[in-house]
């Protein structure tokens, strides 16, 4: 059963979830925010682990970075 209230926003944006809303969805410290084409969804946020690929080294001075390997042209 859907259930819904009509609560104001405040004049810097802020917007207070029901104490009640809270409990049953477990909304701790993060909410997520997302739009949709049917309007804006709140919900526990959906943590995924991220595997970063290693740094590349450059050719020039053997400095790490994210970039891509420089080349020179001959």
């Amino acid at each position: 059963m859907d259930t819904g209230v009509i609560k104001e926003i405040d004049q810097i944006g802020r917007l207070v979830i029901p104490k009640e809303f809270r409990e049953r969805f477990n909304l701790i410290n993060e909410v997520e925010i997302l739009a949709t084409e049917n309007g804006v969804l709140i919900r526990n946020p959906e943590y995924i682990l991220v595997k970063k690929r290693p740094p590349v080294r450059n050719k020039v001075g053997g400095c790490s970075s994210l970039r891509s390997p420089i080349h020179s042209i001959t």
